[in-house]
């Protein structure tokens, strides 16, 4: 029996922010070594948010507070989505499990009113794990107290996908959230 229901956030709950930024602002050639340097290190917690944005930002020209400023403005929330997972709280327990820096990350969550929709919430920047590596979703059962046959994890990424069933948990790939519904359903039918 499915007990909860862990959503990646970028890409799901919140419109994917860094790639469509990488897509449209630095010069092409640049974003390999930008995305090497930054990202990853960004996400795992190795360097803070400010030596992210320090790091990134004059491929385009900006400070960091403006480039910050950015990804901030294109954080957009699905709320229909956010609705569906309040529906699926009262009888689940719900997660975010996200490869994030900390602080914008929560910024977030407390500007949309949102942390409250989910029972446990994991960045990977303040467990020093990211997805796809197995430990942060052996990391999440645990927060949620539940075992992976009784998860099932949403992500709009293959790879994340990939690790989570590594680990026996269930998982969707995220297109939209009337794809999700009836997958997901049929899931907790079983």
């Amino acid at each position: 029996m499915i007990k909860a229901i862990i959503f990646d956030f970028y890409g799901v709950i919140c419109y994917e922010i860094g790639s469509n930024w990488y897509k449209t602002r630095p010069p092409k050639k640049l974003i390999p070594e930008l995305k090497e340097k930054y990202d990853e290190p960004s996400d795992i917690g190795t360097i803070s948010e400010e030596e992210f944005f320090e790091g990134i930002a004059p491929s385009i020209g900006l400070t960091a507070e403006d480039v910050r400023e950015e990804w901030l403005s294109a954080a957009k929330i699905d709320f229909e989505l956010i609705d569906f997972i309040k529906q699926l709280k009262t009888t689940h327990k719900t997660a975010i499990c996200s490869n994030t820096a900390p602080k914008i990350f929560r910024e977030i969550l407390l500007e949309n009113d949102i942390e409250s929709v989910f029972d446990v919430i994991v960045s990977s920047s303040e467990v020093g794990m990211i997805k796809p590596n197995p430990d942060i979703f052996l990391h999440t059962l645990k927060e949620l107290g539940v075992k992976a046959e009784e998860t099932i994890f949403i992500d709009d990424r293959e790879t994340n996908l990939e690790g989570a069933r590594a680990v026996g948990i269930q998982s969707i790939l995220y297109k939209n959230l009337e794809e999700l519904q009836p997958e997901l359903k049929s899931l907790l039918l079983q």
